[in-house]
């Protein structure tokens, strides 16, 4: 602690008590209050003076310091673990159709964004296939029994999966949610999207399987109007493609259009326009497999030309004009979409974030203060017992600090009334001038 300043009453809390004949002299004075101190965990150095008597200076809150100090380590350390948990992280997303899986290898990913120091030696080799999907809809009626404000808004999403983390792992089957994703070799899945997967067959003019398999449908509202592409280039003779909309429930919506009234699989049916001619797959250049480019294609079925468009429901096979092929409608099956994210400065950002909060908590309630005390004999002989505080900043607590100090102080030693006081001190004041 600093050295005692020679006008304690000129600090900002300052305080003075008169001992009784019987009360102990100065030396004695001073080993109480260093007592007292030390129990308000102030750090104290007691200074005697020669001439008996002497004073004592303390100070606390050296924690405010090193909760500066924590805080601004743990910030850089924030900084570092952001830095390299970007340049060795990867993230990626795939979609995965009921009873198929997905194991994690670079080529089984939709999209990947691997970070700067990223290699492939860090994909744990994790497998999941999804068993099933359930969506949970808002079913409540009115009391005259129309649907409610709110029938039809998802409720929840719930993945039944079968994990394993490696190659040598027995198979576990767990649940995805939303925002309650899976971990699996240091990597988190999340549960981002959902929609149906149509099972269609398309044949071509030879009676050849040119396309079989799930198509993954893009909804485009609440109530699932998806909207969906298929791509036949291996057809003979010519190429075939699809492209329209799957609707869950299909009702009339007036005009001789379908629209879907509900998100569940009530009366799914397919309405689609179908295509004829080059898909420009041959080419080698990438195309988007949910995008259809037809001003080159010959229209086969639209609601524009007379052979009408293409609807079916499950189980129905349209046939296409001039012998071109055939579309089945076998089933449908849900499809989930995963987010899988790895970053390895996951658990140390967190880390130093925590205490970061924690430094600068301590920094800012703890306050740094430092007190003086001094004891020295009155021309009448009793003790006088002076004390000051000061904080270093602003402290709406120092004053809360004096009451508690001088409490203690009058329950150690028998004082003297406050109207014997200010003669004590003026005694003390003179006797200092002299």
């Amino acid at each position: 602690p600093p050295r005692t300043p020679r006008r304690l009453e000129r600090l900002p809390e300052y305080g003075a008590l008169e001992l009784d004949d019987d009360g102990p002299g100065p030396d004695q004075a001073l080993e109480d209050a260093a007592k007292i101190m030390r129990r308000r965990r102030y750090r104290v150095e007691v200074r005697p003076d020669e001439a008996g008597g002497g004073s004592i200076g303390a100070e606390k809150g050296y924690l405010r310091e090193v909760g500066n100090i924590l805080f601004h380590v743990s910030l850089v350390g924030v900084l570092i673990f952001v830095a390299l948990g970007a340049m060795f992280s990867y993230r990626g997303q795939k979609i995965i159709v009921e009873d198929e899986g997905f194991v994690n290898a670079l080529v089984a990913y939709d999209n990947f964004y691997p970070g700067t120091w990223f290699s492939e030696d860090q994909l744990d080799p994790f497998s999941i296939q999804l068993n099933d999907f359930e969506r949970a809809f808002d079913r409540q009626v009115t009391a005259e029994g129309e649907a409610g404000a709110d029938w039809g808004n998802a409720l929840d999403f719930t993945a039944w999966v079968t994990v394993q983390e490696d190659v040598d792992a027995e198979p576990e089957e767990t649940t995805l949610k939303v925002n309650h994703p899976l971990t699996l070799g240091g990597a988190n899945i999340y549960l981002v999207g959902n929609g149906y997967a149509p099972v269609v067959t398309v044949r071509d003019g030879e009676g050849e399987v040119a396309f079989s398999g799930p198509v993954i449908t893009r909804p485009d509202d609440g109530v699932y109007t998806s909207r969906m592409v298929v791509k036949a280039p291996d057809a003979d003779p010519e190429q075939l493609g699809f492209v329209g909309l799957f609707l869950p429930t299909a009702v009339d919506g007036g005009d001789g259009m379908a629209v879907s009234a509900d998100p569940e699989l009530g009366n799914p049916e397919l309405h689609l326009n179908a295509y004829a001619g080059d898909l420009g797959l041959d080419e080698g250049i990438p195309q988007n497999v949910y995008v259809l480019e037809t001003d080159d294609l010959e229209v086969l079925n639209s609601r524009e030309v007379e052979a009408g468009g293409v609807v079916l429901g499950p189980g129905e096979t349209h046939e296409l004009p001039d012998g071109l092929g055939t579309l089945e409608f076998e089933d449908v099956q849900d499809y989930i979409a995963i987010d899988i994210t790895y970053n390895p400065g996951e658990t140390a950002i967190l880390v130093f974030a925590l205490t970061a909060t924690a430094g600068l908590v301590i920094s800012l309630y703890l306050r740094r203060r430092r007190a003086w005390v001094t004891a020295e004999i009155t021309e009448t002989g009793r003790t006088l017992v002076r004390y000051g505080l000061l904080s270093r900043g602003e402290d709406f607590g120092l004053r809360d600090e004096n009451i508690a100090l001088r409490a203690q102080f009058e329950k150690t030693w028998p004082v003297r009334p406050p109207a014997a006081l200010d003669e004590a001190e003026d005694e003390a004041t003179t006797g200092r001038r002299d």
